[in-house]
């Protein structure tokens, strides 16, 4: 029996090794990833390794697409904020900033994006923006 008990632990020791830490989302659908990841690297690779993070954060959740979004930009050391999407959330080509994390997790990261630097992107969700009809009398939204 303590043959069998120890072979057991160690075969739970094993598996509990293989265990991914998943990142926990704010009710905003929103998840910090730390800069500390990054410090030290290059604008490209700190591109590709939070594009590559944000991704796997989206899929983890059951999302399909995320943006980023920092105070300053996206640079080597910066904490990033990803918000995750649900595939009906959003109009994937009709908003500048959002990734597909499905793609970037098959297809790896475009090299235009590892070309360009990230901005925040404008806050436009699936639904059209309402624009007011105003008169004299005042607007309608």
């Amino acid at each position: 029996m303590p043959l069998r008990t120890a072979v057991l632990l160690l075969v739970l020791c094993a598996l509990a090794g293989c265990v991914a830490h998943e990142t926990p989302l704010r009710s905003d659908q929103t998840a910090t990833l730390s800069g500390r990841k990054t410090a030290g690297m290059s604008m490209a690779d700190t591109t590709r390794t939070v594009l590559i993070d944000a991704a796997r954060i989206a899929v983890d959740h059951g999302g399909r697409y995320f943006s980023i979004s920092t105070a300053s930009g996206l640079r080597p050391g910066t904490d990033v904020i990803v918000k995750v999407y649900q595939a009906g959330e959003v109009k994937p080509d009709a908003r500048r900033g959002l990734w597909d994390a499905e793609k970037i997790l098959t297809q790896g990261v475009p090299v235009t994006a590892l070309n360009a630097p990230a901005r925040p992107p404008a806050a436009a969700l699936s639904s059209p923006q309402q624009t007011p009809r105003c008169t004299a009398y005042g607007c309608v939204w």
